[in-house]
């Protein structure tokens, strides 16, 4: 649901195949998650994808993109993926040093009921946190983001969340950056200015890691959910960079 809004302004360049990771939305649970189960998920469905549309030669490999951790999961996949992409694009992304931890810090639970939809829709708040003045934007993911439970499966009737709260435990079996230098395709980088995830320097840090020339392009007036701050500019930037 976080695609859906910009998918259309694709669609008449691309064909636009957007998925719910494990974990995620409507696509079933796992009992652990690893970042590159994720990548292979992506890598999957990017085959399936291009079969189906009955595209042959180079113009039919895809072009991945991915925010936050879907950048994370993009970047592993476009690794593993070698000369069989056309290119990916990174929003948002920041590599963290070789000494960070591979296992998340961030381990909650969302098993939280509330008693009518409304009520969990109107807890919805982006992670991390950050002001949005598209309610709009946020009011289509909150209201994709609940599903009702029962008293079979839990405590009380109610409505949570969609995703498993056990993804935040999920774990990456080598430093990501060492993922980042095997990527052979085209690569380019896509932040929000004002974001608090990329900063100047992690960016640098980022294209001292790649060690090639990739461009990097700062979305204005934008914060780590840079398509739900400035829709359009995102729209435009990224059809730039689908387009090389």
């Amino acid at each position: 649901m976080w695609w859906s809004p910009f998918a259309p302004f694709l669609t008449s360049a691309f064909q636009v195949t957007a998925l719910d990771l494990s974990g995620h939305g409507d696509s079933d649970w796992r009992e652990k998650y690893r970042i590159e189960t994720w990548a292979e998920e992506v890598r999957t469905i990017a085959r399936i994808a291009s079969k189906d549309c009955g595209l042959a030669g180079a113009e039919s490999k895809p072009r991945i993109v991915g925010h936050s951790l879907g950048a994370q999961v993009s970047l592993v996949a476009a690794a593993m993926s070698g000369d069989d992409i056309e290119r990916v694009i990174l929003c948002d992304i920041s590599i963290p040093g070789e000494d960070h931890r591979t296992r998340s810090a961030r381990y909650f639970q969302n098993r939280v009921l509330y008693p009518t939809r409304e009520a969990a829709v109107g807890k919805f708040r982006l992670v991390p946190r950050q002001r949005c003045d598209n309610d709009y934007l946020l009011a289509h993911i909150a209201e994709n983001s609940v599903r009702e439970v029962s008293a079979v499966t839990h405590r009380r009737d109610g409505w949570t969340w969609k995703f498993d709260w056990r993804l935040f435990a999920r774990t990456i079996d080598r430093w990501i950056g060492a993922y980042l230098t095997e990527i052979t395709a085209p690569i380019a980088f896509l932040h929000g200015e004002l974001s608090r995830v990329v900063t100047p320097d992690s960016s640098q840090r980022t294209s001292e890691i790649l060690d090639r020339p990739a461009p990097v392009l700062w979305i204005p007036q934008a914060r780590h959910h840079l398509m739900l701050d400035q829709p359009i500019a995102f729209v435009t930037a990224l059809r730039a960079l689908l387009a090389g």
